[in-house]
């Protein structure tokens, strides 16, 4: 499993001109899953992503996470993020059929 993220103070997730979903503060997680992902990876990608500290404390240090600021999670499906890139002009998607 794969992810990217991004540190947001708003972010918003449209699909054909309609609103999908809005969060506050928070992150947008663009997410690859890939063959050989389970439940473990999964529980294990959401212990990272809530507990990165990307957030300013009181004196501009990265030292809080999502957690500690009580923020929000955009989680964005993304098959290129599982993609291989080494060689040519197509990316080698993985297997991202799978639903947990």
């Amino acid at each position: 499993m794969r992810a990217i993220i991004q540190r947001v103070s708003s972010a918003m997730l449209v699909t054909d001109d309609t609103k999908v979903k809005k969060i506050s503060r928070g992150i947008v997680v663009l997410i690859g899953v890939q063959k050989g992902d389970n439940a473990a990876s999964v529980r294990r990608m959401a212990e990272r992503l809530t507990s990165y500290r990307v957030f300013p404390d009181a004196e501009g240090r990265m030292n809080l996470s999502i957690n500690d600021i009580g923020g929000d999670i955009l989680l964005v499906p993304n098959f290129t993020v599982a993609g291989r890139h080494q060689k040519g002009n197509q990316s080698r998607i993985l297997n991202c059929s799978r639903t947990f």
